[in-house]
């Protein structure tokens, strides 16, 4: 009996691991790139919601997501205004028009697999 629960915890330790979450998301097997004007996320899969704080200094920020499954849910928005908001479910690629200043990219997965990218730095 002892050696399956050794397996069972060593099963959970690697589970985890391999993961990356937090109270509100979930993302499975993703590696993340983040620099001062670009985030970038890819991953199995991504269930929950994730927030991401941006100062955008110039008036755009550009979207990428690559979708193999899945639906993800992006909203970008500040205290002025919510230049996009929509449900993504295949690859898009566009640019949202904004204004200089403090933005909020919330992002909901709903077993989406793929990735993200949004870079500001124009």
């Amino acid at each position: 009996m002892k050696p399956v629960l050794k397996g069972a915890a060593l099963s959970l330790e690697v589970i985890s691991l391999l993961s990356c979450s937090t109270s509100s998301n979930f993302y499975l097997f993703a590696t993340e790139d983040r620099t001062s004007t670009s985030v970038s996320v890819s991953y199995k899969t991504f269930d929950g919601q994730d927030t991401i704080k941006i100062k955008v200094e110039g008036t755009t920020i550009k979207v990428d997501v690559k979708t193999k499954s899945g639906i993800l849910d992006v909203k970008i928005s500040s205290d002025n205004e919510t230049p996009y908001e929509g449900h993504i479910s295949n690859d898009m690629i566009f640019t949202v028009n904004v204004s200089p200043g403090d933005y909020t990219i919330t992002l909901n997965g709903h077993d989406h697999s793929g990735s993200y990218k949004f870079d500001w730095g124009n």
